[in-house]
């Protein structure tokens, strides 16, 4: 006989899990949607052990219509740990050449904009950074230092 302690165990491990899940399968929705591939959402492959707990055999998305390129295909199939992300780079980093840090955002499945907003999730600050980061700090936005993107971009933060 099962114990209801042993659902509510079940249900720590599973809520967790199927939330992670849930986040993976967005970043390549949202990347899809970025290049204007038409796609469902995420659909989770429905799994009831026995006691019957929430769970998954995994998800998916479906495809609507074609990959516009190869780089799009690129894009949706390796969404990194920026998907769907608006990140802006200020100042000067002592390891990345501005464009370098551009194309490494883009790179990891985010967007690098050019102004902040309260659309903005992260903003890069280096050396002798201005406005932007002024604009980060009065909108709340999450400010990284070089070592914290670096982090982020290696999908550690």
């Amino acid at each position: 006989m099962v114990r209801p302690a042993d659902l509510l165990l079940g249900l720590m491990f599973n809520v967790p899990l199927l939330s992670i899940l849930g986040v993976h399968e967005m970043g390549h929705y949202t990347a899809a949607r970025r290049h204007r591939v038409r796609v469902s959402p995420p659909y989770f492959i429905p799994f009831l052990p026995i006691p019957p707990l929430p769970g998954t055999m995994g998800a998916l998305i479906r495809l609507k219509s074609p990959f516009p390129d190869r780089n799009a295909l690129m894009d949706i199939g390796a969404a990194g740990p920026l998907a769907g992300k608006t990140v802006v780079v200020t100042g000067t980093l002592s390891g990345f050449e501005r464009a370098a840090a551009e194309e490494a955002i883009r790179a990891a499945g985010g967007h690098a904009a050019g102004s902040v907003s309260r659309k903005t999730d992260y903003v890069v600050a280096g050396e002798n950074a201005g406005s932007k980061l002024a604009r980060a700090t009065d909108l709340g936005v999450p400010v990284l230092d070089e070592d914290a993107f670096r982090r982020l971009l290696e999908g550690q933060e």
